[in-house]
């Protein structure tokens, strides 16, 4: 039988119709329903033909595309084996490998040493996103008040705070924040920018106190009429803790939050520690950062455990939080090889492959540069990140990870996305998005079809509107129906 599709508004229309038709015509009326709802309907073998035709229409786009039951049954697959840059559906990969491999009540353990004989406190850190200042009084909160000579914190070296394609635009922005042992407050300067007066520059608040003192603001920005255009540019000095503000936002128009990473995050670190202890009555002479144990004994003071592993994955799908993902590949990586390393990044990208390779998911293609996306050296495969997601669905910690998804028009990076869709609420799936690459990948409750996985991928240079031609080929898959029934 061939199926016609119709608008979601027609449909509408339609039903309402036939209640205007009333009680009379209710034996006519039903027949009319049933041939309506059967015309918003597709049959699995004329899901391909639908999606090709609309793939016809973006012949310079670069596609991948894997969609099946839950079952593994494909429904449709378009150079499925094709490896593209995934944007942050790398994430995917990276939280699926880090459930599996570490489990998801594993927690990052940050530790507090004392070396009495020297009076030498000694901070280890674990790369742990989500140490904030609770986690710097709880560290505070077990030191005697005392006189101590030095305060020592363990950490990565600089050279391994970023991958080397990320570019400088990128390590200067909140979402390129470096990656490193001593993690705190996410390891960017967070600020909001504050409409005021018709002409006047924005208001800039700093979250931290500290940042405030720290930082020279050079505010070029201004606050214009409703009408205007709204923008905003940061620039910053490489070296110095000097911001440039620059932009406008409307009067009356809401905040905007915004952020930079912080290019000393171990320094940092420490200080709101060393600061903390001072207001606690402790002193310390001198403060350092190292990459190896000083010589001597020591006694544990105390550890502070982050959020166990579902609650991080959450963040790092959800909100796509850069960050996290790197540091969960970190993670991944230390599981497996231990430091020291030659290389500690090059050992966590091997590691998360192996990671993926334990659990049956094919790697050809697969190009691991990062864990977050934000690389344009990915690659990965639409059919790759369909296995892991069939893969995952068998697995005890499944509900994990479909918790950090994001919920078409509801949650996290998919809040705005599908609002008028019937698939509202019915998409759970993660988003990602460079210039010139786009990509959705996750599950679908189909309401006449039940639950599918998918993956799709777009890749084209220079683009920015692949994202919109993404929602296209899944509001398409909406009517699909299982006609064998």
């Amino acid at each position: 039988m061939d199926y016609r599709i119709i608008g979601r508004a027609a449909h509408r229309a339609f039903l309402h119709r036939q209640w205007r038709l009333g009680s009379a015509a209710a034996t006519g009326g039903l027949a009319t329903l049933l041939i309506g709802l059967l015309a918003w309907s597709l049959c699995p073998a004329a899901l391909p033909a639908r999606l090709e035709a609309l793939l016809r229409q973006d012949r310079s786009v670069r596609w991948s595309i894997a969609i099946a039951d839950l079952d593994g049954r494909s429904l449709f697959r378009y150079r499925a084996a094709e490896a593209l840059i995934p944007a942050s559906n790398q994430k995917l990969l990276t939280t699926i490998a880090a459930l599996n491999r570490l489990g998801p009540d594993a927690r990052l353990q940050t530790r507090l040493w004392l070396q009495p004989s020297r009076q030498t406190l000694i901070v280890e850190g674990a790369g742990d996103p989500s140490f904030d200042r609770a986690g710097i009084n709880a560290l505070a909160a077990t030191v005697p008040s005392d006189r101590y000579n030095q305060l020592i914190g363990l950490d990565d070296p600089a050279s391994s705070y970023w991958p080397a394609a990320w570019s400088g635009l990128d390590r200067l922005q909140g979402y390129g924040a470096p990656l490193n042992r001593l993690i705190f407050l996410e390891n960017a300067h967070q600020l909001t920018l504050q409409p005021r007066s018709l002409g006047q520059p924005l208001g800039v608040l700093w979250e931290d106190p500290l940042d405030r003192q720290r930082w020279q603001v050079r505010n070029r920005s201004r606050t214009v009429s409703s009408q205007a255009a709204e923008f905003i540019n940061l620039d910053r000095d490489p070296q110095r803790p000097i911001l440039t503000v620059a932009g406008q936002l409307r009067a009356g128009s809401e905040s905007e939050a915004v952020a930079i990473a912080a290019t000393q995050p171990g320094q940092r670190f420490l200080e709101a520690l060393q600061i903390r202890l001072g207001t606690a009555g402790s002193s310390i002479s001198t403060v350092s950062l190292q990459t190896n144990w000083p010589s001597g004994d020591r006694i544990l003071l105390t550890t502070v455990e982050s959020p166990p592993l579902r609650e991080l994955i959450r963040t790092t799908n959800e909100d796509s939080q850069n960050l996290y993902a790197e540091a969960l590949l970190r993670w991944i990586g230390r599981s497996g090889q231990p430091d020291p390393v030659r290389d500690r990044r090059a050992a966590d990208q091997a590691e998360l492959g192996r990671a993926l390779q334990a659990i049956g998911i094919s790697t050809t293609g697969l190009v691991v540069d990062d864990g977050s996306g934000l690389s344009r050296r990915n690659r990965v495969s639409a059919q790759t990140l369909l296995e892991a997601l069939l893969w995952q669905v068998q697995q005890p910690t499944n509900q994990a990870l479909r918790d950090s998804l994001p919920i078409a028009g509801s949650s996290g990076t998919l809040r705005r996305r599908f609002a008028n869709s019937p698939l509202r609420g019915r998409v759970q799936a993660k988003t990602g998005f460079l210039t010139g690459a786009a990509g959705l990948s996750g599950f679908i409750d189909l309401p006449n079809y039940g639950p599918i996985a998918f993956s799709i991928l777009a890749n084209q240079p220079n683009a920015t509107s692949l994202t919109s031609r993404i929602d296209r080929l899944v509001n398409a898959i909406a009517p699909l129906t299982r006609c064998d029934r």
